[in-house]
């Protein structure tokens, strides 16, 4: 990883008195597809879902995580249970439960 694929996503957590730079959810996921080869696609499944599951990210934050790191079609193929259309999703850019 280089360029913006490293330096996006970004959040500092506080563990032990000590600022610690971790990826966000949506940039994690995003990687794991993207490294589907290494951890497997089943992993990387398992970490859209539980992600979507537990509504720690957005189909807008994944959409634009996916950008980055080049794994569109893999997001456009496999969207999330309970999730809209493809095309309908990226118009939404929102997580269902979260629209009012």
């Amino acid at each position: 990883m280089s360029g913006t694929a490293l330096s996006e996503g970004i959040e500092r957590v506080e563990v032990d008195d000590i600022s610690v730079p971790v990826f966000n959810p949506a940039k994690t996921v995003a990687d794991c597809f993207k490294y589907r080869n290494k951890i497997g696609l089943d992993v990387a499944l398992e970490a859209l879902c539980e992600a979507w599951r537990a509504r720690r990210v957005t189909m807008d934050e994944l959409w634009h995580y996916a950008t980055i790191d080049c794994v569109r079609p893999y997001l456009e193929a496999r969207q999330p249970a309970g999730s809209i259309n493809a095309a309908a999703s990226r118009e939404e850019h929102q997580h269902p439960a979260s629209a009012k």
